[in-house]
């Protein structure tokens, strides 16, 4: 878009020093530079104006991450959330070979997490980290798309009860959910402002109506 904005200064400038005859020919370009460089603002306008829409209709409720969490376990969460991402963005680009990867990997961060939270006062994230490492059976089994929607609905579940409780520090995260009329509801977490669907693929301008954001946190350390 910037290279036909671009163009349209030129010919406009063109155009001042031009005769007659050539300003008609200038104009005709000019009109037409114009017009594609309006129809690209417009979809611009409209892929980003549904998505500001749609995230700023929740209440961020600030937290301030007070617990007494060692450093690498924070660390670990955070590699942990990662992965999660990854594995909702290939679910979305219907990518069922990647998914199963980041799953796994993020499951190693889950047994890596046990051994940096054993000397934290806390020692309730066993319990929350046992109920993420029980679908990993499913998750290693799991080869359709389905199948590993399903267990990342559940995952979802598990890892929202971990972050809430020990937050994120430096992130803002959504929980969106989706509702289509035919298709996968589910629900997933996001730390930026995208509509990619886990559930049913890539979100398309006109389906937005089917997404909403639940609930935000943004996670401060104390």
């Amino acid at each position: 878009m910037l290279k036909k904005i671009s163009v349209f200064i030129f010919l406009f400038i063109v155009s001042l020093s031009c005769s007659d005859k050539e300003k008609n020919g200038v104009k005709s370009n000019l009109d037409t530079v114009r017009n594609s460089v309006k129809k690209d603002i417009d979809t611009l306008t409209n892929r980003l104006v549904p998505n500001d829409t749609l995230f700023s209709s929740v209440t961020v409720k600030e937290v301030v991450v007070d617990g007494n969490y060692s450093e690498n376990f924070q660390e670990n969460l955070e590699d942990i959330f990662e992965n999660y991402v990854e594995i909702k963005d290939e679910l979305a680009d219907n990518d069922s070979v990647d998914s199963k990867k980041h799953a796994v990997e993020m499951l190693e961060e889950v047994t890596k997490s046990f051994d940096k939270s054993a000397k934290d006062p806390d020692k309730n994230w066993s319990m929350e980290g046992n109920k993420i490492m029980k679908y990993q059976k499913i998750i290693e089994s799991s080869n359709t798309l389905d199948e590993q929607r399903e267990w990342f609905s559940k995952l979802t579940a598990s890892l929202t009860e971990a972050v809430e409780k020990y937050g994120l520090p430096g992130k803002t995260i959504y929980e969106v959910e989706t509702s289509p009329q035919d298709g996968m509801s589910g629900k997933w977490l996001t730390d930026s402002k995208d509509r990619d669907d886990p559930y049913n693929g890539k979100t398309k301008d006109e389906d937005t109506g089917s997404l909403k954001v639940l609930r935000a946190w943004d996670f401060k350390k104390k």
